[in-house]
């Protein structure tokens, strides 16, 4: 069985949900192929396509969307930690203690909006955070914030 690329329609749907959303320009993916595997969308070298007519591959690269029966649903942490260095729109800078609060469950103070939001502390992307009834509510998930080291001060590194 080999990966069911996505032609080139699906591809510009798909890279417009992004761009759309938090401005990730579609020329961030410029050298790499997506492919569907059940409702996910992921992103891999192009050089991968020649790959997989050789192997035959299951799975791999970046998993970057989830669909649903609308079209795009949700962006994939993952694809966001990579791509959205790109991002224009729909970013929140936050201190590292409001992103501690958020990977221990708080929900934190958002004002309008609604929808996915790019987290970033200190200009570096963390993951994602939801937007809902004025309030910004972590996405972001377990092996993420396990090798974040987090303290005190106004920013974080990670642990290595």
């Amino acid at each position: 069985m080999s990966l069911d690329w996505l032609k080139s329609s699906e591809r510009e749907t798909a890279l417009f949900a992004l761009a759309d959303r938090f401005g990730i320009p579609v020329s961030a993916f410029d050298g790499y192929a997506l492919y569907k595997k059940g409702d996910h969308i992921s992103a891999v070298r192009s050089e991968a396509v020649e790959a997989d007519a050789l192997l035959h591959a299951q799975e791999g690269g970046i998993p970057l969307l989830k669909t649903g029966k609308g079209g795009v649903s949700k962006p994939a942490t993952a694809g966001i930690l990579v791509f959205g260095v790109n991002a224009t729109k729909a970013v929140a800078d936050l201190s590292a203690n409001d992103l501690k609060g958020l990977a221990e469950g708080r929900s934190l103070p958002a004002g309008e909006g609604k929808g996915y939001v790019i987290v970033r502390v200190d200009g570096v992307v963390a993951g994602m955070a939801l937007l809902r009834d004025g309030r910004m509510v972590g996405q972001i998930p377990k092996w993420v914030t396990e090798n974040l080291k987090m303290s005190g001060r106004e920013s974080f590194a990670t642990e290595g």
